[in-house]
């Protein structure tokens, strides 16, 4: 015989008893923990204790999620607050505002990154790759990326690092880019920043490191015209 010691009544078997306990009013039944509570009381102890339970608190009817990962996912989702601060917001524009400034997140992908220069890195595979290679057919988002994949003899062109550098010194404009001092071959037009290599000298001014710009006229858009003449 089972026996109910809440109801005081008995059962034919223990079967008989677990199915009285799951639908009787008077018994607090967890169905995802498999646990019977003495009370009603000593069950919403249970869910608000129980690593098993997360209940979220804004919800009037306290939706209870199985993670702590689909509880955050809701909060922001739905009641537009970001987790970590705490912070509610009026929409979803100031929300995503927010996890850009505050939590580098990437508004292509949203996906999170733990500093700003990792996000910046990780946003340039999102540009679009429009830059022809001189030497073969592959395409890169700056022209950066393009030289560098030629200095490291990634090209059908079959050139490398010296002799793109070797190069960039019979352009009439490089006067503004020679470096001075003898440990460089290079260095920015305004900032004075030294660099080995063209491509690392381009991805500086790509970058927003100071204000020497790609623009057309410019004395490293004309180096990256005259390398395409040339190649």
């Amino acid at each position: 015989m089972a026996y109910c010691q809440l109801c005081d009544k008995s059962f034919v078997s223990q079967k008989a008893l677990q199915q009285h306990q799951d639908t009787s009013s008077r018994h607090a039944y967890c169905q995802r923990c498999n646990k019977h509570l003495a009370h009603p009381d000593a069950l919403r102890q249970h869910l608000q204790n129980s690593p098993r339970h997360h209940i979220c608190q804004e919800c009037d009817n306290g939706i209870d999620f199985p993670s702590k990962e689909d509880l955050n996912d809701h909060l922001e989702r739905v009641h537009l607050t970001c987790v970590p601060c705490n912070a509610r917001f009026a929409n979803e524009g100031q929300l995503r505002e927010h996890n850009v400034e505050r939590h580098n997140l990437c508004t292509h992908c949203l996906e999170y990154f733990d500093s700003l220069s990792n996000l910046k890195h990780h946003q340039q595979t999102h540009l679009p790759r429009n830059i022809n290679c001189i030497g073969c057919n592959r395409k890169f988002a700056k022209n950066s990326h393009m030289i560098l994949h030629m200095e490291n003899g990634g090209c059908e062109l079959a050139v490398d690092c010296d002799f793109i550098t070797s190069l960039a010194f019979e352009c009439d404009s490089s006067d503004w880019y020679e470096c001075s001092t003898d440990h460089y071959n290079f260095e920015c037009p305004t900032c004075k920043t030294p660099f080995q290599n063209v491509s690392g000298l381009l991805q500086h001014a790509e970058s927003d490191a100071c204000k020497e710009t790609m623009k057309k006229g410019a004395p490293l858009f004309r180096l990256v015209r005259f390398l395409r003449s040339r190649l």
